[in-house]
């Protein structure tokens, strides 16, 4: 088995020492500067493949793609409010996806959504819903766009505006 991605070895980590100190791991100065673009990033957590907790930052809210990382995946781990804390049992058993996310860009013409490459911002006013790209289940541009006005409250009476952003994974 290859070893896992520097992010998503961060990620459990980050999970691990805020589990057993309460406060937040200090990124290394080498993964710093490997990872210093300041980047947007979702942090996914899955366990038994059921969702577990999931994170994320359409912008950066630290310096580096390497904090961000750590930020959200102790957001995810201990703060998702759909579910319990991570248990110390269970740290080792998490699959843990990072998706690292590009700016988002205005959506004109929707028939150039590609649910399974384009992740989707649904915005009314101050109210907006986020989808991933490639969700199991999420197959059509219309299935999209009713996920993400359901999750931004967003009436579908209410105009909006559409943005696509891509992800970089990492498993």
């Amino acid at each position: 088995m290859a070893p896992p991605h520097p992010l998503v070895q961060l990620a459990r980590d980050a999970i691990r020492y805020h589990l057993e100190f309460r406060k937040s791991l200090v990124v290394s100065s080498d993964l710093k500067s490997k990872f210093s673009a300041p980047t947007g990033v979702f942090v996914t957590l899955f366990l038994n493949e059921a969702l577990r907790g999931c994170v994320g930052s359409l912008q950066p809210q630290t310096n580096t793609l390497a904090q961000e990382v750590v930020r959200n995946a102790v957001l995810a781990g201990f703060n998702d409010p759909r579910y319990d804390p991570v248990s110390k049992k269970d740290i080792e058993k998490l699959d843990i996806h990072i998706e690292a996310i590009t700016p988002s860009e205005p959506v004109e013409d929707l028939s150039t959504l590609d649910p399974e490459v384009d992740g989707l911002i649904v915005r009314s006013g101050k109210k907006q819903g986020v989808l991933l790209p490639a969700i199991e289940g999420v197959d059509t541009v219309e299935q999209q766009i009713k996920i993400c006005r359901s999750k931004g409250k967003i009436k579908s009476s209410e105009s909006v505006t559409y943005f696509r952003f891509r992800v970089e994974q990492h498993f």
